[in-house]
């Protein structure tokens, strides 16, 4: 309890900070490219205005979290966070290699781990089709410049 009567909610405090946190930087982040404007965006545009809602959102789950009453924090999920944050991490390290598609499908095969209960076909067909939707949004609609597939000549 607080001075006020009020119970926190320390997951909501957590979370919040950490997207508010994250959000905030990716803003501060994306002013180091030109801006542009809403009719014509520059490469800073579109990843602020992402960021900034994150921000928001977080602000608003913070706030939450410090008038509401819920629960606390009782454990960590390492599991969990150690394969989501090593797809990421696995994504990096190998899409100019293996290219968009195969470093897509690592990505959702290595994160999709930390489900339970799901199958290595439910992971497979969930795999093809994110990476198909990613490469129509990003590599044809945005146009971003990065290998499709690996290139195999010697």
């Amino acid at each position: 309890m607080t001075p006020f009567g009020i119970k926190h909610s320390s997951q909501d405090i957590i979370a919040g900070a950490i997207f508010l946190a994250s959000g905030l930087a990716g803003v501060f982040g994306s002013f180091s490219y030109p801006m542009g404007t809403a009719l014509q965006m520059g490469p800073g545009y579109f990843p602020a205005v992402v960021f900034g809602v994150l921000a928001a959102l977080g602000a608003a789950i913070l706030l939450k979290g410090l008038l509401v009453a819920g629960p606390g924090i009782t454990g960590w999920a390492w599991r969990p966070f150690a394969l989501v944050l090593g797809g990421l991490v696995l994504f990096a390290l190998v899409a100019q290699t293996l290219g968009f598609i195969l470093s897509c499908m690592a990505l959702v095969l290595v994160a999709t781990a930390a489900v339970p209960g799901l199958t290595l076909r439910s992971r497979l067909v969930l795999a093809l089709v994110l990476a198909g939707f990613c490469w129509v949004v990003f590599l044809l609609g945005l146009g971003i410049l990065i290998p499709t597939w690996p290139d195999l000549t010697p």
